[in-house]
């Protein structure tokens, strides 16, 4: 029963037969059957059995008919023809609505030859029946004519309308189809490289401090090596040859100083570890997060042109941070604010830490604060403390901008991060 109704009624669906079609189909032909079965009028030539016949044709063929470009022409001509048999045949005028409708499948199925094909056909039936069946005037053949090729030059104009915006409504939903799987690929694709390239990264790093770590290995063992022979010697020759030996021991001395710069020289080029994969304003993002807990609230602030620093500057530069955070954490009463401040200045870059904690008469520096003073030397930089009577401490760090190389990018996601 499904399968009935859709073959003669159509589902509207893209491509079938749509609704309004339908109803225009069976409003042309129930009517004219009925009307022909009900009028016995004496003008009207043709026998009602013969309508019978054509509108049995029309239903034969109804669901042959296919609306979409291409569709099959030979089932739209024999369907226009016989409603240009039915039209000439009843009579009464009831089978006009099949006229738009067999329009609108001829301009969708063959495009405007047909149409205007079927144009020319129905006009001169229209002349011929009129004239030469009919014996109507030749002024009302030609008012009724044309007004009957201008109804369906315009029923094929809105149709055809109709049709091209469905169709760039269907182009444009396949593009945009297309362009959503385009740019999830895409988004897959750059998900992909970026893991890719953040693997590769990684690798490198890891390359890198191998090799770091083979050098010190290497150069250290064999200082090492060198002091422990030396020095053995010393032992062996003290008592027996003293100038001997304390000239050995001025080598082991040497030797182990040797040593001493081969792992400064490495530890440099490491650099803090938050750096070996970040820059410096994200690693300071994640000290100033780590730092942020037990009460203490800790905010980060970039001001000035941002400009690219050197390595061993942005090594620096987190030192000074992470020992100063730590000095507030052990040693800062009542501070639960604390502020890192990187700014960029014309001539230097300073980096200062602040914290809101109880006044102190005098700060006594300890090693980690003489090992940041002497970083900040080595880069010709300084270090100042100071220590405001209304509280707190402030840890100022300085190094000229004669010192910035353009190495990295520091300025984090956000200029202002408030951990």
């Amino acid at each position: 029963m499904q399968h009935l109704l859709r073959l003669f009624f159509g589902s509207g669906a893209d491509g079938e037969r749509p609704v309004l079609i339908t109803v225009l189909f069976w409003g042309g032909v129930i009517p004219t059957l009925v009307v022909r079965t009900l009028v016995t009028a004496p003008e009207l030539l043709v026998p009602t059995w013969v309508v019978y016949v054509l509108l049995a044709a029309l239903v034969a063929l109804w669901p042959l008919l296919r609306w979409r470009a291409g569709g099959r022409p030979f089932a739209t001509a024999a369907f226009a023809l016989v409603v240009l048999l039915v039209l000439f045949a009843d009579g009464t005028g009831a089978a006009q609505l099949l006229l738009p409708l067999t329009i609108a499948q001829v301009i969708i199925v063959t495009g405007w030859t047909g149409t205007l094909l079927t144009i020319a056909a129905y006009a001169l039936a229209q002349i011929l029946g009129m004239r030469f069946v009919y014996d109507r005037p030749w002024r009302d053949v030609a008012l009724q004519t044309l007004s009957v090729v201008l109804l369906m030059t315009m029923i094929a104009v809105v149709i055809d309308l109709v049709v091209r915006e469905q169709r760039r409504r269907r182009e444009y939903a396949r593009l945009l189809d297309e362009l959503t799987i385009a740019h999830a690929d895409l988004a897959v694709a750059h998900e992909e490289l970026q893991k890719r390239s953040e693997q590769v990264r990684e690798l490198a790093v890891q390359a890198e401090r191998a090799r770091l770590a083979r050098e010190v290995h290497d150069a250290v063992g064999h200082h090492l090596t060198v002091v422990k022979l030396d020095l053995t010697n010393a032992l062996r020759l003290r008592g027996r040859d003293d100038d001997t030996a304390w000239s050995t021991v001025a080598e082991a001395r040497d030797s182990a100083s040797q040593a001493l710069d081969e792992v400064r020289r490495a530890v440099r080029a490491l650099g803090p570890g938050p750096l070996a994969s970040a820059t410096l304003g994200t690693a300071l993002e994640g000290l100033v997060g780590s730092s942020s807990r037990d009460g203490l609230t800790v905010t980060l602030d970039v001001a000035g042109d941002v400009r690219p620093l050197a390595p061993t500057v942005a090594a620096t530069f987190y030192r000074v941070a992470e020992e100063a955070l730590t000095n507030i954490r052990r040693h800062a009463r009542g501070a639960d604010r604390a502020t890192v401040r990187l700014d960029f200045g014309a001539t230097a870059t300073t980096l200062e830490v602040t914290d809101n904690g109880e006044a102190v008469e005098s700060l006594e520096e300890g090693f980690g604060l003489a090992g940041v003073r002497a970083r900040l030397a080595e880069l010709d930089g300084t270090l100042r403390i100071e220590t405001p009577d209304e509280g707190g401490v402030t840890l100022i760090g300085r190094i000229p901008s004669s010192d910035a190389a353009p190495a990295e990018s520091l300025r984090p996601d956000t200029a202002s991060v408030a951990r």
